[in-house]
């Protein structure tokens, strides 16, 4: 739930501070990042009859009722591509039943979990919309499919007690500030790096500030973007040096930017 969680202390964070631009510290090889695909988790529903198995022919199984939907959906979504940002995607990542196995009935809910690739200009509505459409042309055909398609949402307490819901989606986003994005690039080269221009993130999130907020953003940091989703991942004390100054030039030109 990281990078949810991290949008949802980027609301608190706009709403208190209001600032004029973000950088994000996170990992880039010391190269910028001006943009991210969107993230989402898609859950996919479907209700049965709850039955002991051995009268299984009573009830209607939800876990097997729901196989030939994810055949479909696996063949029939058509991901959309961007010029920057590259593909969108939509891949299976868990499969939920209840009762448990152990209690001896069939399963009469299943909820699969999809993790969703946003690309520029895709919203809730929209990415809701393309599945339940997939998932209402295979109901069409079986009455007995109870489907339900929505934005995995869930209720977290913070340390202090704060209670607050987390809804698993982030736009995409392009900063589309030149300006800012040219004094950035222009304060590393000065400073002996030679940054190149990335477009997608994925081990980070400045989707809300971005995206939502619409504010100008990079992404800047040390480490490799692929180390930094693997366990036992280090970072070169060279590196990090050469990030700390990196840092230092950027916020230098920033602050001068802002002037």
């Amino acid at each position: 739930m990281g990078s949810f969680c991290a949008s949802l202390a980027a609301r608190e964070l706009l709403d208190e501070v209001k600032p004029d631009c973000v950088l994000v510290a996170g990992p880039t090889a010391l190269d910028v990042c001006f943009g991210q695909r969107g993230k989402a988790k898609i859950v996919v529903e479907n209700r049965g009859k709850r039955e002991l198995f051995v009268n299984s022919e009573r009830g209607i199984n939800a876990l097997k009722k729901m196989l030939p939907l994810l055949l479909t959906i696996e063949r029939e979504f058509l991901p959309r591509k961007d010029p920057l940002l590259g593909s969108g995607c939509l891949e299976i990542m868990d499969v939920e039943v209840a009762p448990p196995e152990e209690s001896g009935f069939i399963p009469d809910r299943c909820s699969v979990v999809f993790h969703r690739r946003l690309l520029p200009g895709e919203n809730k509505e929209e990415v809701v919309r393309e599945v339940k459409m997939i998932a209402d042309g295979v109901a069409a055909f079986d009455l007995e499919l109870d489907i339900d398609v929505f934005i995995r949402e869930e209720r977290i307490t913070t340390y202090t007690g704060t209670e607050a819901s987390v809804e698993f989606f982030e736009p995409a986003w392009v900063c589309k500030d030149k300006k800012f994005s040219s004094m950035c690039l222009e304060a590393l080269t000065k400073k002996g790096l030679s940054p190149r221009t990335l477009w997608d993130c994925p081990a980070v999130s400045g989707g809300y500030y971005a995206a939502v907020g619409g504010l100008p953003t990079v992404v800047f940091g040390p480490g490799s973007m692929d180390a930094s989703n693997s366990f036992g991942n280090v970072l070169d004390v060279e590196e990090l040096l050469v990030a700390f100054e990196g840092y230092k030039a950027l916020l230098e030109a920033i602050f001068k930017g802002l002037d």
